[in-house]
C-alpha cells in the first residue's frame, strides 16, 4: 500500500483525496437495494447479489453478455459507490475497458483484493486501489 501511495505522490505531487469510509463488505442489503443481473433490458437472469462478496460469486457464473451489459451502463460502479460508499473501488471498476472473459477477470481481481489500510491523512480504514497508470 505504501508503494501505491508513493507512486501516486511522485506522479501528482500530493496524496490522493480520501473517500468516505466504505460500508463493511460483508454487510447485506435489503432486497430493494440488491444488484439484479440482466442480460439486456427486459431480460432478467434472476440472479441477485446483496453484498460485494455475493456480487463476486455471481460475476463468476453469470454469462459474459450480462457483465458487458452492466459494465457498459456503469451499473457495477454505481452500486458499489451508492450502496456501499466505496468510492475508490467504484472508480477502479468504472475504468475497466475490457470485454468478454477479460472483463470478468478484471472485475474478479478488483473484488478479490482484500488489502485494507488506514489513510495517511485522516486515518479512515479503506481498501487502496491503484486507479492511475504510470507513464
Amino acid at each position: 500500500m505504501k508503494e501505491l501511495l508513493d507512486d501516486y505522490r511522485q506522479k501528482h505531487g500530493e496524496l490522493p483525496k480520501c473517500n468516505l469510509p466504505p460500508e463493511p463488505p460483508e454487510k447485506e442489503v435489503a432486497s430493494e437495494w440488491g444488484f439484479y443481473f440482466y442480460e439486456d433490458i427486459g431480460k432478467p437472469l434472476y440472479e441477485v447479489a446483496f453484498n460485494p462478496q455475493d456480487l463476486r460469486e455471481k460475476i463468476r457464473k453469470v454469462p459474459v453478455a450480462s457483465l458487458e451489459f452492466h459494465q457498459k451502463r456503469g451499473d457495477f460502479a454505481k452500486w458499489i459507490r451508492d450502496v456501499f460508499k466505496d468510492v475508490q473501488l467504484a472508480e477502479a471498476i468504472q475504468k475497466i475497458d475490457k470485454t468478454g472473459e477479460d472483463l470478468r477477470r478484471e472485475l474478479l481481481n478488483l473484488f478479490s483484493s482484500s488489502e485494507r489500510g488506514a489513510c495517511p491523512r485522516c486515518g479512515i480504514e479503506t481498501s487502496p486501489v491503484k486507479t492511475w497508470k504510470m507513464a
